[in-house]
């Protein structure tokens, strides 16, 4: 009795922990909710929204970082579909550009859409003079992608910032400016939801730029983080009776 109460006490505890790992901001504009949130590992294929971003490279070969991840999760049919594309000036999607596709095995988690964007790749010299404009367009034209779908909602990961290495302030600028370009481009978009995924290396480049409008969910926060605190010691405390 006593280990299966010691046993829940660590369940929660652990739990707890992960929930104290969330961080939000949220902004609404016009009819549009912007969301940006953090965890440790932010896993994008569980996003709860009708459509994801991928950020993806020119010949849509979903082979590392968060491409391979969203891959992994869509099934083999996604490498298959994209394979299909035929190519045009020697790449499937030009830089800065998007294109959608079904999400496949990702559809039993609510996810019907993926939509592909091509952010510049930062270990190339050539792309890298112009990084900002194409990182701009791979956020505005994924947006225009999902609007003229109908969709929704839209979970975007930190584009470029992983294995094609742009710098996070540079990467939060360009998403803050494409966003709000977009949104008053479009006040009558589809899209209501417009979710931001990261990592939490990539928390602060990002909160730079977005506004703090959820005061009561960092107040929750702080809040878990007692109740962690509490729930840890009594883990402790039970650990060490347990093992005398």
């Amino acid at each position: 009795m006593f280990k299966k109460l010691l046993l829940c006490f660590s369940l929660l505890a652990t739990q707890t922990q992960v929930i104290q790992s969330i961080q939000l901001f949220n902004e609404t504009i016009g009819n549009t909710l912007i969301t940006v949130c953090s965890e440790s590992r932010y896993d994008i294929s569980s996003a709860s929204t009708q459509a994801i971003v991928n950020p993806a490279n020119s010949m849509l070969g979903h082979y590392a970082g968060v491409a391979w991840a969203i891959s992994c999760a869509a099934g083999e049919q996604l490498q298959e579909w994209s394979d299909a594309i035929p190519l045009e000036n020697g790449v499937v999607v030009p830089l800065g550009q998007a294109v959608i596709s079904p999400s496949f095995n990702l559809k039993a988690k609510g996810i019907e859409f993926i939509v592909h964007t091509v952010g510049p790749d930062f270990r190339d010299p050539v792309q890298q003079q112009e990084g900002a404009m194409h990182l701009y367009n791979a956020w505005y034209n994924a947006l225009v992608v999902a609007h003229n779908y109908g969709i929704r909602s839209i979970t975007f990961p930190s584009i470029s910032t992983g294995i094609f290495n742009c710098p996070q302030d540079l990467a939060a600028q360009q998403a803050y400016c494409a966003i709000h370009d977009f949104l008053r481009d479009y006040p009558e978009t589809s899209i209501k939801k417009i979710v931001i995924g990261l990592w939490s290396d990539t928390w602060d480049a990002y909160k730079t730029y977005f506004s703090v409008t959820a005061p009561e969910k960092s107040k929750s926060i702080k809040k878990i983080n007692g109740v962690f605190s509490c729930l840890q010691a009594i883990k402790n405390y039970c650990c060490f009776w347990d093992w005398l």
